[in-house]
């Protein structure tokens, strides 16, 4: 790992350039994609199946917003890091997204099942029966 780190100090920059976009760029359009295909296939259910995917759509992007945010202050540590010579920091800091990923995902799939009823309710979904199970929404 201490080899592949040090790499990226003089390795040519176009080819680490594209080396290191080309994560982000297929992971970019796979999410767009997702979203399209989604709604592809949903639509084959009716259109309550696509307005609910309309509802969860904000929820999504705030979990994505989450996402790119703590990407881009963990990218940043890691360049500093990473200026200063200090390569057993910079793998360990690296090393940690995994699990700052998995437990932000964990607390966000927590909030969004204890706290459906108000997401409904702000999200203007008021004609909702709070007694129907969460299968048939």
């Amino acid at each position: 790992m201490k080899e592949y780190t040090e790499r990226l100090g003089y390795a040519p920059l176009g080819r680490l350039l594209l080396r290191l976009s080309l994560p982000g760029i297929a992971s970019t359009v796979t999410a767009s994609l997702y979203n399209v295909v989604d709604t592809f296939w949903v639509a084959r259910l009716g259109h309550e199946a696509i307005a609910a995917l309309t509802i969860v759509f904000p929820y999504q992007i705030l979990f994505i917003a989450v996402a790119v945010g703590t990407g881009i202050g963990i990218t940043s540590l890691v360049s500093r890091r990473f200026g200063e010579k200090n390569l057993e920091a910079t793998d360990h800091i690296a090393g940690q997204i995994f699990f700052l990923s998995a437990g932000l995902g964990l607390i966000f799939l927590i909030a969004a099942v204890l706290s459906r009823k108000e997401y409904w309710s702000l999200s203007g979904r008021r004609r909702i029966s709070w007694n129907t199970p969460i299968n048939t929404w």
